[in-house]
């Protein structure tokens, strides 16, 4: 599992490699709920979606700063929570399928060079 310090120690085109990867493992129920979800999204996100990539990674990286400054106060979606519990048991029931994350870490990094 890695935590939230040692994703800071990523770039910033690391972070974006590991969340496309992260999205393209998901559920496709689940990824379908997301979509659905982003869709529905107010004009102003509309428009913050139009920004070029740069733009939009500077503007999440500084939206995130006062979202994380109080963590207490995040709420997690049931669509997360049960995700999250689907794949804690499927490792729990395949033990022996997984690797470390530093592995994995290294394996993504070839893959995308």
């Amino acid at each position: 599992m890695i935590g939230a310090a040692e994703l800071l120690r990523f770039s910033v085109d690391e972070r974006i490699d590991l969340v496309d990867a992260l999205w393209e493992s998901l559920d496709p129920v689940v990824a379908e709920k997301i979509r659905a979800h982003y869709a529905t999204l107010d004009p102003l996100l509309q428009e913050a979606l139009r920004l070029p990539r740069d733009a939009r990674i500077d503007l999440a990286m500084d939206l995130w700063e006062t979202i994380s400054a109080s963590p207490d106060d995040i709420p997690t979606p049931d669509w997360l929570v049960e995700e999250l519990d689907r794949r804690l048991a499927e490792a729990d029931a395949n033990p022996d399928e997984g690797i470390p994350w530093e592995i994995f870490r290294e394996e993504l990094r070839e893959r995308l060079r």
